[in-house]
Formats: structure tokens, C-alpha cells, sequence
């Protein structure tokens, strides 16, 4: 219709219209593309706000998870610490004695990998540049160089490990027979020599070397929730709460198979140690 109107003038020489007709067509393309700007500046908006909910999450999720392995791994700790007392001539009872067979038992310490999928996500699309608060986007950066490079200093340490493992001679084992678990599972520290493993630098240096390895890794982990934290706090200030914790309503669901618990010590109280013996 606005082209007839323009060629009608055009004939009619009416330069005047023609300039009008003019001017309308083009500010109503400027009004169309600043339109679709505009909602397509309001997508992008609705979706980092959507994604970043994703990573309170997601971060949520993550302190959770570490938390629970950072108990384990102190309790790895008051094992190892109690087993370098007893290799120095200490006395231990029973429950401690089970505990030093259960850090035995865990040989050396497991990754704590985060569940940061959508902060990743952001990374990889370039959208980290997106978020408005500077602290926020430091905080998230930080997550993202430290979760990227514990693998490596996890294999500087694990790399540190020269020790050979214990001898059977020294740490007696009871391997259960069921084929479902795997060998380490199905592994279980049931006593120690401690008369040969006194005389042994092996085992002093494996000790050792286990501790320092622990110690580390439990380190890490609690730096890393410590981090975590910060972040979750940041996100919360701008509005991103978490929506559920889907780990914990759903905790029992993942649980360790039955057959599998049969394999490992009773649950002990860990015994009253000294304060060194704590990762802060």
C-alpha cells in the first residue's frame, strides 16, 4: 500500500509526499529492528537469569556433595594420624585401631568433582561477559580456574606417592567373594602387624605420603566449598535461589547397594584426637 501511495506521488510530482512517504517507511523499519532488538535483548536477559538460577543450583548441590566427603576425608585423616602414633609406639584401643584399618583401607583419596553443567555451559557460549555484578562474575571465574586445575595438582600429589602399597605381610586384608563388587570395595583391612610395620620405612614413608595426599585433597575440598559459598551468597543477593535440592530429596535413592555396605567396618565414633589432627 505504501509503495502505490509513493509511485501516485512520484507521477503527480508531489516530492513533498514523497519525502513523507519516505520518511515513514524508513522509521518504521528503525522502530521494527529496534523492536526485535529489544526482544531479543529481553530473551537473552530471561535467559542468563534462567541459567544463573541453574548455577545457584547447581552450586547448592555441589557444597552438598562436598561436605559429605570432606567428613570422610577427615576421618581418612584421624586414621592415617592415629596409625603414625602407633608406628611411634602409642597405644591404641579397639575403635581406634578400626579406624586406622578403615583409612587403610581407602588407599588413596578420590577426586571431589563439582556438578557446575550450566557454569560450563556459560563459559563455552561466552555468556560469564553477560552478568552485570563484577563480584559475581570474579566469584564463578574462580570456581570455574580452580575446578579446571585440581586435576593436575591432584596428579602432582598422587605423583608424590612413591611408597609401595603395604605389604599382605604387614596389613591383613579380607577380600569378599560376591563378583557384583569391584576389588576395591570388596577389599577390607581387618589387622596390622604393627611390631613389623615399626621396623618397616616402607610403611613409614607410605603413611606418610597417604597423610600428606589426604591432607591436600581435604584442603582443597574445603577451600573449594568455602568459594562455593561466596558464589552462592553472590548469586542469592541477585535474586538467584536455588530451587530445590534434588540431591538430598532424592538422597536415598542413591545410596550404596546393601551388599556393598556388608564390606566395609562398622560405623565408628571417631575417638577425641588433638587439634592438629584437624584440617581447618
Amino acid at each position: 500500500m505504501i509503495l502505490r501511495s509513493v509511485m501516485k506521488h512520484v507521477r503527480e510530482q508531489n516530492w513533498a509526499a514523497v519525502g513523507l512517504d519516505f520518511l515513514i517507511v524508513v522509521v518504521g523499519v528503525f522502530i521494527g529492528i529496534q523492536v526485535s532488538n529489544w526482544n531479543d535483548a529481553r530473551q537473552s536477559q530471561d535467559e542468563l537469569a534462567s541459567a544463573l538460577g541453574n548455577v545457584a543450583q547447581e552450586i547448592s548441590n555441589t557444597i552438598d556433595w562436598r561436605g559429605r566427603l570432606v567428613k570422610d576425608f577427615r576421618e581418612t585423616l584421624r586414621g592415617l594420624r592415629l596409625m603414625s602414633t602407633w608406628l611411634e609406639g602409642a597405644a591404641l584401643d579397639e575403635a581406634q585401631r578400626k579406624l586406622v584399618y578403615r583409612a587403610l583401607q581407602r588407599g588413596v583419596p578420590p577426586p571431589s568433582p563439582s556438578l557446575y553443567e550450566t557454569l560450563y555451559q556459560l563459559r563455552d557460549s561466552g555468556r560469564l561477559k553477560d552478568i552485570p555484578s563484577p563480584d559475581l562474575r570474579d566469584a564463578l571465574g574462580l570456581l570455574l580456574s580452580r575446578d579446571r586445575t585440581y586435576p593436575t595438582y591432584r596428579d602432582h600429589w598422587a605423583e608424590r606417592l612413591t611408597a609401595p602399597p603395604f605389604s599382605s605381610a604387614i596389613v591383613s586384608l579380607d577380600i569378599s567373594p560376591p563378583e557384583a563388587l569391584s576389588p576395591r570395595d570388596a577389599t577390607r583391612v581387618t589387622g596390622v602387624d604393627i611390631e613389623a610395620a615399626r621396623g618397616s620405612p616402607e610403611v613409614r614413608n607410605r603413611v606418610a605420603q597417604l597423610y600428606d595426599f589426604w591432607y591436600i585433597t581435604t584442603f582443597d575440598a574445603q577451600s573449594a566449598v568455602q568459594i562455593e559459598r561466596i558464589a552462592l551468597d553472590l548469586l542469592q543477593a541477585e535474586g538467584f535461589q536455588p530451587a530445590r535440592n534434588w540431591m538430598m530429596e532424592n538422597l536415598e535413592t542413591v545410596q550404596p547397594d546393601p551388599q556393598l555396605e556388608q564390606t566395609r567396618p562398622d560405623s565408628l565414633d571417631a575417638p577425641s584426637s588433638p587439634s592438629e589432627e584437624s584440617v581447618r
